[in-house]
């Protein structure tokens, strides 16, 4: 969330409004907002018509996908003539009469075979080699001959040639009684334009003929008046600016031949109109064009936020998330009025344009305040004298927003919005009347807890076993063939071996990889979810090759007119979706030779666990476990996951109830006391209170009722009688051995008084004998033993870390009985 803009600590200034009215007329409010060069190469000012470019990705503009043809057309792959060309073919011959087929292919003259006394028909020819008048006199003659008898036997006249109006049209018009002389291809077009509504007078008719060998993909703006130019150059700009999906360019030529038809003045009265019948693909483009208008009215009326009780987080300079920039439409604005305290009001005010959080940040805070109104409603001035408020109302308010955020995941996020919304509150003027004791104490105030707040025992977590990862990744290649194979090779590739989330794997970049100063390479990301770009990764070669790899398709050139490493099937200036990455991971799933025998852990133990239920999210999990097992610490997997708490990082593994509970009785006899003797745990004291402490766990009554916070000879475990080691704190023993030598050595050398070198020594000494002792006996057991061993004590080390604090671990494991 951003912070607020004042210093730390300063008051915040109840803010002023500074919103007047625009005294622009609206045209020119508009125009004064267009770049001076827009659109260069589309846009010819001086005629006002709006020429788009083809396979730009912005317009729905394309050329012609049959090699060769270079028409520009919009919303299909392939032109008219093309299609006719397939459907139709050239000269064919009618059955059973030996006369050459007429094609309809559009611009192709092909004279009626009909002649009298030398002189030819000269119409084109429909069918059966016969123009459209002799064919039909042929069908009515009603005889069964063929075509060669009837020419023989007739005694119809030849037509004369007529030049169709088109220009460059080589076939004869068939109509001579109509103003405008049309071929047959050229009258059915002029018709199916004049239907749509793309041609609504005669001067357009005649401006299409002019040149109609290719379809014209423009958009005459210019016919319109000075307005409902400023408003439809202003929605486009909008629309390319927000980079939503191609614009439909007939849409927009709908409206503008319907707004000179209706003689209408504004964009907002054309789609207002009675007649305005939009076809389904045209009815979003009205309703965009609708809200985009309305936001700048407001604006040009002098809309205030800061006075006004609605406020559209639209108008407002908030930032989004991508999902939320690809959206179609704005949210419905924000009625401050169901915030019946003016104080309360005046408060989520000022911190959302103050702060001016997130947008989905912002319709949360509105939800917490809301429902706080209604909390405090309930009492008897209805909350509406700030001077009264106190503790119990915010115990209150926090019970309220428990029972409507029950689950702790979407708990913190609400809690941490309301939060500051209370510390902008109380640091501003506004809420000057409002006392301290109205704030938010973290020591009462708690979110909801459920099984997966601390990631408690009772369930087993996403991670995906080590042993289904390692099927999928060696057996990417078993993916059967489809349009996006080589591309899903790779994005798997990497979000297995990563660990990334699986946007910020859709949406790497081509110059992703790089080489550090050792030479090692490093994958550059952006953490869309904390706001924070290139984003530096330490991977491996093999990672590093599925990417090269990718580069080098050949059969990809699209990458290379790209920014993005895997770009959009669709459109390459955007990067390829999540569904094109589930996808991708449910075919691989689909091909792959299942799994042979059940599905264990790294210890052995088998988990029930099913391909059918893997998302991509779960590969961050098994990554973070993977390197749990592997002993990482606990900040260095926080930094390769990229997140800011640790509580976070710690929430992305867990240890399974089961094997925990069976670490703890395979070590409980290897337990030891302070003198370095093995004093091993009998079962009925399995179940004795005992609380996880930094090097062992500790049994001393008070300090187990503490949750471990309340020592009383400040840690020092090794002076302590109730201290219980076991194997699994051997590596933490350890460590801490070499932290008492070195300061040990450090207080010499600064002739610190003995007393203090005697407790470094002391310590060292019982330490190290408690060390020698475990080592020594586990020495002497057999390997399977010592493996066993082993294997338990990295159990219960990663259950003390996934522990929450005081939580009793690992000594009070309790049957199930």
């Amino acid at each position: 969330m951003n912070g607020p803009s004042a210093a730390a600590g300063a008051r915040i200034t109840a803010l002023q409004p500074r919103t007047v009215p625009d005294r622009r007329d609206w045209t020119g409010f508009l125009e004064d907002q267009m770049p001076s060069d827009w659109l260069p190469g589309e846009w010819d000012p001086r005629t006002g018509n709006l020429t788009p470019l083809p396979d730009t990705g912005r317009f729905g503009v394309v050329t012609c996908s049959r090699a060769g043809c270079d028409a520009v057309i919009e919303e299909r792959k392939t032109c008219e003539r093309c299609i006719q060309s397939d459907q139709d073919g050239a000269n064919d011959v009618g059955p059973g009469d030996g006369m050459p087929r007429a094609t309809s292919g559009p611009y192709v003259r092909l004279d009626c075979v009909l002649t009298q006394e030398g002189i030819r028909c000269g119409r084109n020819q429909l069918s059966r080699g016969l123009c459209r008048s002799h064919y039909t006199l042929y069908r009515a003659s009603k005889t069964d001959n063929d075509v060669k008898s009837w020419l023989a036997s007739t005694t119809s006249r030849p037509k004369a040639y007529l030049p169709c109006a088109a220009r460059g049209c080589p076939v004869s018009a068939e109509n001579p009684r109509v103003p405008l002389l049309l071929c047959t291809n050229h009258s059915y077009r002029l018709r199916a334009k004049q239907q749509r509504g793309d041609i609504v007078d005669d001067q357009g008719a005649r401006e299409w003929l002019a040149d109609p060998t290719e379809p014209r993909v423009i958009l005459r703006i210019g016919r319109l008046g000075p307005r409902l130019q400023a408003e439809l150059r202003y929605v486009i700009q909008a629309h390319l600016s927000l980079g939503r999906s191609p614009l439909q360019v007939s849409a927009y030529r709908d409206l503008i031949n319907k707004a000179i038809m209706w003689n209408t003045t504004s964009l907002a009265a054309t789609i207002a109109h009675p007649g305005n019948r939009p076809r389904s693909n045209s009815r979003s483009v009205h309703r965009f064009i609708t809200e985009i208008l309305d936001r700048e009215e407001r604006r040009h009326a002098g809309s205030d936020p800061h006075s006004q009780d609605l406020i559209y987080l639209g108008d407002l300079n908030l930032r989004i998330t991508a999902s939320a920039r690809r959206e179609t439409f704005q949210k419905p604005p924000l009625d401050l009025r169901r915030i019946t305290q003016p104080w309360l009001r005046e408060g989520y005010r000022n911190w959302l344009l103050t702060t001016l959080p997130r947008r989905t940040e912002a319709q949360t805070g509105y939800r917490i305040t809301v429902l706080a109104a209604q909390v405090l409603g309930q009492g008897p001035d209805h909350g509406n004298d700030p001077r009264a408020l106190g503790p119990a109302h915010m115990s209150a308010i926090i019970n309220a927003m428990n029972r409507h955020w029950p689950r702790y995941g979407g708990a913190k996020g609400a809690f941490r919005i309301w939060r500051h919304i209370l510390d902008t509150g109380h640091r501003s003027t506004t809420w000057n009347e409002v006392p301290r004791a109205f704030s938010y104490n973290p020591r009462i105030h708690k979110p909801p807890t459920h099984p997966d707040t601390h990631r408690e025992t009772t369930t087993t977590g996403r991670a995906i076993p080590a042993a289904a990862v390692a099927h999928l990744r060696n057996n990417l290649h078993a993916l059967k063939e489809y349009a996006n194979k080589d591309m899903a090779i790779a994005m798997l590739a990497i979000l297995i071996d990563t660990g990334r989330r699986p946007s910020e794997v859709a949406t790497l970049r081509r110059d992703c990889l790089q080489r550090d100063h050792h030479g090692d390479w490093i994958l550059l990301y952006d953490n869309h979810k904390a706001g924070r770009p290139q984003r530096r990764l330490p991977i491996q070669q093999e990672t590093a090759d599925a990417i090269t790899g990718w580069l080098a398709t050949p059969t990809e050139a699209r990458v290379s007119k790209s920014r993005w490493l895997f770009p959009s099937p669709i459109r390459t200036d955007q990067p390829a979706s999540y569904g094109l990455l589930h996808g991708a991971l449910r075919r691989l799933i689909r091909d792959v030779q299942p799994l042979q025998g059940p599905v264990k852990d790294l210890h052995g133990a088998p988990v029930d666990f099913r391909f059918s239920g893997v998302r991509p999210h779960d590969f961050r999990h098994s990554y973070a476990q993977r390197h749990v097992d592997n002993g990482t610490a606990p900040d260095e997997l926080r930094d390769l996951l990229d997140h800011d708490d640790i509580r976070t990082t710690m929430g992305y593994y867990k240890v399974n109830d089961k094997r925990k509970r069976a670490a703890a009785d395979l070590l409980a006899p290897l337990t030891y006391d302070r003198a370095g003797e093995r004093i091993g745990m009998a079962a009925g004291r399995r179940a004795l209170a005992s609380v996880a402490v930094p090097y062992g766990g500790c049994t001393e009554p008070s300090n187990v009722k503490a949750g471990g916070t309340s020592c009383p000879i400040r840690f020092q475990c090794s002076g302590c009688t109730f201290y219980r080691p076991d194997p699994s704190y051997l590596p933490d023993i350890e460590r801490h051995l070499v932290e008492l030598k070195t300061n040990a050595a450090q207080a010499r050398r600064l002739h610190a008084p003995p007393y203090a070198i005697a407790n470094f020594e002391g310590q060292v000494e019982d330490f190290q004998r408690i060390v020698d002792r475990m080592r020594a006996d586990l020495a002497l057991l057999p390997e399977s033993q010592q493996t066993a061993i082993k294997t338990a004590s990295a159990v219960l080390r990663s259950a003390r870390l996934t522990a929450k604090p005081g939580q009793h671990l690992p000594l009070s494991v309790k049957d199930p009985q």
